[in-house]
């Protein structure tokens, strides 16, 4: 499964497996696609939750709520 979406998502995941943990640094670039980030971010939380591990997740979502309606915002977090 391919998580990285031309200019909506860019990913580093590190999983060890002997602690059963996985860290994540995400980035979200500004002009990419908010429904396709949201829907690679949560293919990636369904594959390492899957394993039973511990996951830390980092990064830079750019995410400008100020700036957006309350309606927008809600149909941002739905995923598919």
């Amino acid at each position: 499964m391919d998580l990285v979406s031309e200019g909506a998502i860019e990913l580093c995941t590190i999983r060890c497996s002997e602690e059963k943990v996985a860290v994540a640094c995400v980035y979200r670039p500004p002009s990419g696609n908010h429904r396709i980030f949201f829907n690679n971010l949560e293919k990636l939380f369904s594959r390492l939750y899957k394993d039973n591990r511990t996951v830390f997740i980092s990064g830079d979502f750019i995410l400008i709520w100020l700036q957006q309606k309350r309606t927008n915002k809600k149909n941002c977090m739905q995923t598919d």
